[in-house]
């Protein structure tokens, strides 16, 4: 298995990143570039640490399938402390 580790800077309050990252509805929205999407159904998000979380992109002519899924580490809290993901 490969490890990727991700860093970005999000102009948003953390609240709102979170929810983004962590809820089904609004992770399927964001989710996958055009022509991909990720239909809600696909999603399924359990972000407690040693958890996974996997959804699938599907090409929106040709209905292929790109699944996805990783593990869930821990992260920062919204304070900012290191904490478990969403206890």
């Amino acid at each position: 298995m490969k490890e990727a580790n991700v860093t970005r800077v999000i102009d948003a309050p953390r609240e709102q990143v979170w929810r983004a990252f962590t809820e089904p509805e609004r992770f399927a929205q964001w989710f996958g570039t055009p022509p991909h999407t990720t239909p809600l159904s696909t999603v399924s998000m359990d972000v407690r640490p040693g958890s996974e979380w996997r959804a699938t992109m599907v090409h929106e002519s040709d209905g292929s399938e790109l699944p996805s899924a990783a593990p869930t580490a821990r992260s920062k809290s919204l304070s900012g402390s290191s904490s478990p993901t969403r206890t």
